[in-house]
């Protein structure tokens, strides 16, 4: 009797990636960092959103350079941060397990479909978890629809439109997802217009409902359609968007490190790495019978230049990477190419564990940070916001509204000023500005170890 195949092995290698790959994530970091804006404004959006407050920071800051999907989705849980690591790392494993199935489905050896796979999750996939982003969700929920139309049947093709479409209230990057697909079936499968009409209405609508929503959501919060934080594109800013986008691929994509290059390790680590990925590069060949990606993956980036004309919006492979993945998707490796494919995933695989060992990525999230907001926490008398040279720290771990301030003009509107002596522990990132001891206007009220809380002189301390 036949035994009954419930898994495919291809599908069985991919679940192993996924699993492995989130929880090596767990291993090497786990903490998540807060970097960035853009992790500050996830994390207290979804805990404003979760109290009820709207979309917003401590001090009413509307948030609405980011769709809200994100931080809507981690208002669910009381713990946004914990949330987010969990969300990130089953997404880095879901992202890394799809690439394997989607590059093995295009033909790819095992080698060359596993190196590219260890490479990108012990780099690109690594850095967009380990941070809080909403990228790295999006970019599994982008692989798993790409995988689903491999074979391109009518069902799944709706359903990965469908993905689509639900991701723009997620990453507005999502709009330019659609159009390639439709243009990919004229090109590649010489669709008629009539069948291409009836399979993409429904995809169509619902992305044009989440583009409204958004639209919708900040012109209700803030009386604009687009918030002012995206401008304008100009013949200058669209060079320096190409030129980002270039640059970001050595950088971010093939090698993957958070930090400067110019130090011991990465200074060896970074030109093998760009060297065994020019010799896989050099080996990869179109494969006719993966037309359809190619001609995704063309329009996929030619639709995110088009949406510069829009406004102007960072261009690092980090946001608009999903084209290049699928291009990689509809080109195969030569043969001889595999174990160069192999090495370069082990030192991929080597330099993404030494930097996770060498290399603080926690910005703000520093416990140092949190134990010091801890320590402020019991002196802080609700009279307002705190002037301060870090960044958002006692907004993150105090639930104290802070504005930060780079000077003490700035300073000068404030009645009390945390200043932060502890240094910027992650070389990536900016907690805390450097600024000198302050003058005779400021009064010291609490000594703390790494910061000294001040009140301004002109009346008596508050207690």
């Amino acid at each position: 009797m036949t035994p009954i195949r419930i898994i495919s092995p291809r599908a069985a290698v991919a679940v192993l990636i996924a699993c492995t790959v989130t929880i090596l994530l767990f291993v090497i970091h786990p903490r998540l960092g807060v970097r960035d804006v853009d992790g500050y404004a996830y994390i207290m959006g979804a805990r404003s959103l979760h109290l009820g407050h709207g979309y917003r920071s401590l001090t009413g800051e509307t948030f609405n350079h980011w769709p809200p999907g994100y931080s809507l989705f981690l208002s669910v849980f009381s713990g946004s941060l914990v949330a987010a690591q969990v969300i990130n790392y089953l997404a880095a494993g879901i992202a890394a397990g799809f690439l394997y199935f989607l590059l093995r489905q295009s033909e790819w050896s095992w080698q060359a479909a596993c190196g590219l796979v260890v490479t990108l999750s012990a780099g690109f996939f690594r850095l967009m978890a380990s941070a809080v982003h909403a990228d790295v969700l999006t970019y599994a929920i982008f692989l798993v629809a790409i995988c689903s139309v491999a074979r391109r049947p009518e069902s799944k093709k709706l359903l990965a439109s469908l993905l689509w479409a639900v991701l723009i209230p997620v990453k507005l990057i999502a709009v330019v997802f659609i159009p390639p697909a439709a243009v990919a079936d004229i090109v590649a499968s010489g669709e008629k217009s009539k069948l291409l009409f009836r399979g993409y209405l429904i995809p169509a609508i619902a992305a044009i409902v989440g583009t409204t929503s958004v639209l919708v959501f900040n012109h209700i919060t803030i009386q604009a359609w687009i918030p002012g934080s995206h401008g304008h594109s100009t013949l200058r800013t669209l060079s320096a968007d190409m030129r980002m986008f270039v640059v970001s691929i050595p950088r971010e994509l093939l090698f993957g490190w958070h930090g400067s290059v110019a130090a011991s390790f990465p200074r060896f680590a970074f030109p093998i790495c760009l060297i065994l990925a020019a010799i896989c590069i050099c080996s990869l060949r179109p494969n006719p019978r993966r037309r359809w990606l190619i001609v995704y993956a063309v329009s996929c980036l030619a639709c995110s230049a088009l949406l510069l004309a829009v406004r102007h919006y960072d261009t690092s492979v980090r946001l608009v990477g999903y084209g290049l993945l699928v291009l990689l998707a509809g080109l195969r490796p030569a043969k001889w190419a595999n174990l160069s494919w192999l090495l370069y995933g082990v030192a991929s695989l080597v330099t993404g564990l030494a930097n996770a060992m060498l290399v603080n990525s926690l910005g703000s999230a520093d416990p140092r940070y949190s134990y010091l907001a801890a320590e402020v926490k019991p002196y802080y008398q609700g009279t307002g916001p705190v002037a301060t040279n870090s960044f958002h720290i006692l907004d993150l771990y105090a639930n104290i509204p802070s504005e930060p301030v780079t000077n003490w003009g700035e300073a000068a509107q404030y009645e009390t000023f945390l200043w932060v002596t502890l240094p910027s522990f992650d070389p990536g990132a900016s907690p805390v500005t450097p600024m000198e001891h302050p003058g005779t206007d400021w009064c010291e009220k609490q000594h703390f170890q790494g910061a000294v809380l001040f009140y301004r002189c002109a009346g008596p301390a508050p207690r």
